[in-house]
């Protein structure tokens, strides 16, 4: 009846069951508030448990409504098969009001089609678990509306990071990208080129990256050509620089005329460079955490 009356509801506009389980029948009312809300516009159910026939369900109904902007069914601890990526892609694809997806923490036996539905839909942010990155940066050579993009792996291959490189080279839409994983070697180099040519990203952050020292610098590098780029984060042991290219990264960060802020890990540098750093003389803000 509670979220039956959610569902019949013209002002409630956020509803969260987060953290909750459900049986067969309160599930299926789940869907009722896709179907018939009318005013609920972020629905957040991460770390419920929900079935694959409610998340099927679910997404079906989804294609149809025009009210919905933000959907979190992340972190469910289960496995989807190809029949919810299905689902999850038709209402990606033609859904016209969802702005924000959130699957990061699931697992799909093929996420390829989701991926693929990207460059007809309206979605501004989307973010997902998923070892097969190089789809997600595929669909977003095409892509002309998403703004930002959260992405966590295990590892990023070389080729992923080359594909992603190439979309960001042509995309203008992008705002934020956050990618959590290892960088296979040579990958950062390849991400830096596509950076260089980018015409709109404003936030990078980069997590458990572990870009070497002899690539630290040169992956930085794309900071001298970028022009919109405001903060770049990244956590202890995101990116390495050897005591030899601190001048280097000095130089690259002066050249830039649009970063505001730069966030490396203490562990990123030795004490002699970051004191180097330090000394420099920015308008920027330069932190470690």
């Amino acid at each position: 009846e509670l979220i039956m009356g959610i569902a019949e509801s013209r002002t409630l506009e956020q509803v969260d069951f987060s953290h909750n389980s459900f049986n067969k029948e309160e599930e299926q009312a789940l869907v009722c508030i896709v179907l018939e809300s009318n005013g609920v516009k972020e629905l957040k159910c991460s770390q419920c448990l929900l079935s694959e026939e409610v998340v099927v369900s679910m997404f079906g109904s989804l294609q149809g409504n025009k009210v919905l902007e933000r959907v979190d069914v992340s972190s469910q601890g289960r496995l989807y098969t190809e029949r919810a990526s299905i689902e999850i892609a038709e209402c990606v694809s033609k859904n016209k009001t969802l702005q924000l997806l959130l699957l990061k923490g699931n697992a799909f036996n093929s996420a390829e089609c989701i991926f693929k539905s990207l460059p007809n839909s309206s979605l501004q942010e989307f973010s997902i678990s998923e070892q097969s990155a190089g789809c997600l940066f595929e669909a977003l050579k095409a892509n002309s509306v998403l703004c930002n993009i959260e992405v966590e792996a295990h590892a990023f291959s070389a080729r992923a990071l080359e594909v992603l490189a190439e979309a960001l080279a042509r995309n203008s839409s992008l705002r934020s990208l956050k990618l959590i994983g290892k960088f296979e070697r040579d990958g950062s180099i390849c991400l830096s080129e596509g950076l260089k040519k980018n015409k709109g990203i404003e936030h990078i952050e980069l997590c458990n990256s572990a870009i070497r020292r002899e690539e630290g610098a040169s992956f930085i590098s794309f900071v001298k050509e970028n022009k919109t780029l405001e903060t770049l984060q990244a956590s202890d042991d995101a990116i390495e620089i050897s005591d030899s290219d601190i001048d280097k990264l000095i130089e690259f960060l002066r050249c830039n005329k649009s970063l505001k802020l730069v966030t490396l890990g203490k562990e990123s540098l030795s004490v002699l460079a970051a004191s180097e750093l330090k000394k420099a003389n920015f308008w920027l803000r330069i932190e470690f955490i």
